[in-house]
């Protein structure tokens, strides 16, 4: 059973007087112990649909249901009392920690929000605990401008876990990093998550990381999903033109091997995007007249089983031939690995 249900979520901003759509109706679910990936261009509403499930942005329309909660129906005094069920890391380690705090004050400070009941005591071992689970047990005396880029965002780990939450919003958190320090942060993650069962939304442009950590991947544009499944099933055969003009921005980790050509074309003048039809569709080389004039849903594609829908009414016309499957930095007929095996 889902532990996180999203339905229709909705948001519209005003800039300049103008509209600007940056969530237009998304619907998803995420399990316990389960990660869903969104990946796409910046700006493409991702950093948002995060934010205003946390009900740090409001939606204008949508539910939100964490568990048997409905978030968005909750009022103001009682979404600070569910946060503790739901936090977020964020992509800047160092700008969201305190530098005038000790590394164990920053890491308590929602204990004095959320559970005020607790000794000093038992509030230094609740520290002590889950800094020790990140691998900075002996880092609590410390400032955080002292650390590494790598320890600062497992300090941001930890202030998430210190309430012990149930789903989690991870926004960007190796962007910032090297691929080694990634790769710890990855194992991390992925050992808290295997450990007590949390729920996480995986905001990232990076599909290496994607890849090692996700179960599903939601890949946005212009506030839509634009194909949601497996995140093996999309990396090694994307049936929607939009995903395969972002696998085709990632290089392959083999130097002998050429990038694959960018299926975009550049953006066709006098196409209204605020009339019905496919979003993507100025800048698509597949457009066809049934791209324009009927707003487009998503679709089941292949085997139901799978569980994964497109967007684009063309899918069945761009299956790739073996040649044609887009780079992904890593071989895209392997599925993940089993994190398990760690």
């Amino acid at each position: 059973m889902a532990h996180l249900r999203v339905e229709n979520l909705t948001k519209t901003f005003h800039a300049g007087g103008e509209p600007v759509r940056a969530v237009g109706g998304v619907s998803f679910t995420i399990e316990r112990g389960k990660t869903l990936a969104l990946i796409g261009e910046s700006g493409s509403g991702k950093s948002t649909v995060g934010r205003l499930v946390l009900r740090l942005v409001d939606a204008d329309a949508g539910r939100v249901h964490l568990g048997d909660v409905d978030v968005l129906s909750l009022p103001p005094h009682r979404v600070r009392a569910q946060r503790r069920e739901m936090q977020i890391v964020f992509q800047e380690p160092f700008e969201s920690l305190n530098p005038r705090m000790r590394v164990a004050d920053i890491v308590a400070e929602p204990l004095v929000i959320h559970e005020r009941g607790l000794t000093k005591d038992q509030r230094r071992q609740r520290v002590r605990d889950v800094l020790d689970e990140v691998g900075l047990v002996d880092y609590g005396d410390r400032y955080p401008q002292g650390l590494s880029g790598g320890q600062q965002q497992r300090i941001g780990i930890a202030r998430a876990l210190i309430t012990n939450p149930s789903f989690v919003v991870l926004d960007e958190p190796t962007s910032s990093l090297d691929l080694s320090v990634q790769a710890q942060v990855l194992d991390v993650l992925s050992q808290v998550q295997e450990r007590h069962g949390l729920a996480y939304l995986y905001i990232s442009h990076d599909l290496a990381t994607v890849r090692e950590i996700a179960d599903d991947v939601a890949v946005m544009y212009r506030g839509e999903f634009r194909e949601v499944g497996p995140v093996a099933a999309i990396t090694s055969d994307p049936r929607d033109p939009y995903t395969r003009l972002l696998m085709s921005g990632f290089l392959s980790v083999d130097p002998r091997e050429a990038p694959a050509p960018l299926q975009s074309a550049p953006a066709r003048p006098g196409v209204d995007l605020n009339e019905p039809g496919c979003v993507f569709r100025a800048r698509c080389v597949h457009v066809a007249e049934e791209c324009s004039g009927t707003d487009l849903s998503l679709s089941p594609v292949g085997d139901t089983k799978m569980l994964r829908q497109v967007r684009c009414v063309r899918h069945d016309e761009l299956a790739p031939a073996p040649d044609d499957v887009p780079r992904s930095g890593a071989d895209p007929t392997c599925p993940p690995p089993d994190r398990q095996e760690r």
